[in-house]
């Protein structure tokens, strides 16, 4: 029996896994389908966008009202590296009452959770900011801890000055104020 490299097969890829986004969802008595629980280093982690509590609206489109969180979970669900688009409702606690905040869509892209430290997840941790409080002006960005949060996400800058934190003014705390 013989064979030349021209007759062989070439293997077939393997078989693409399905997977989500990273989001443990739940119901809610009146129906609406909320995020529960956000995985570290999922897409949804890292996006940065999606949050507990949020209310999801449509997956691809299809609108999630009068469906089950496990359909809906279903509907995320998909081959690694596919994409999938997100339409949800952020939802905030101001006072103590759930006040909608706005509606939004994201894309995300299937794929399995990036292990990440607990230690990086859980704590305090933060932003690796270091904060100063500056009397009626806010909080000022002392410095950014290398590969923290916020130096990762370049949002703040060194000299910054915060005015609003979680929708609660900051320009009046005390200069001694625990900011946790």
């Amino acid at each position: 029996m013989s064979s030349s490299a021209g007759s062989q097969v070439p293997p077939s890829p393997p078989a693409s896994r399905a997977v989500g986004v990273g989001c443990t969802l739940t119901s809610r008595g009146n129906g609406d389908i909320v995020i529960q629980k956000v995985i570290p280093g999922s897409p949804a982690a890292f996006s940065c966008k999606l949050a507990v509590d949020d209310q999801l609206l449509r997956i691809d489109g299809w609108n999630v009202a009068g469906s089950s969180h496990e359909e809906v979970s279903r509907r995320i669900t998909g081959p690694e590296g596919t994409s999938v688009r997100i339409s949800y409702r952020i939802r905030k606690l101001y006072q103590g009452q759930t006040v909608i905040h706005s509606d939004e869509e994201i894309i995300l892209i299937r794929q399995k959770s990036v292990a990440i430290p607990d230690r990086l997840c859980e704590g305090p941790m933060g932003l690796g900011v270091d904060p100063l409080p500056v009397d009626g002006q806010g909080i000022m960005v002392r410095s950014l801890r290398n590969g923290g949060a916020a130096e990762l996400a370049g949002g703040l800058q060194l000299h910054d000055v915060i005015v609003r934190i979680n929708d609660r003014d900051v320009r009046c705390l005390d200069p001694g104020a625990d900011l946790g």
